[in-house]
């Protein structure tokens, strides 16, 4: 996106692309920082979203056991 941008639109081709061509302004951005500097722009996506539960409540899995497995060994 960077390099149509770069190469085609010139001056105002990042508001022009995202109009015309429905790209997102900021990762047009991202790109132009990449073809500037060389280097690859970690956005950090691995570090989003929601955690494990597990993480929070760690003993979660052995209390659900516990409350669990006395009810199945009454039925049998």
């Amino acid at each position: 996106m960077a390099e149509v941008v770069r190469e085609g639109l010139g001056i105002g081709g990042q508001t022009l692309a995202e109009r015309e061509l429905g790209w997102n302004r900021r990762t047009i951005r991202k790109g132009m920082t990449k073809l500037i500097s060389g280097q690859a722009i970690e956005d950090g996506y691995q570090r989003s979203g929601r955690k494990r539960v597990e993480a929070k409540l760690s003993h979660l899995i052995e209390d659900i056991r516990a409350l669990v497995d006395p009810e199945f060994r009454t039925i049998d």
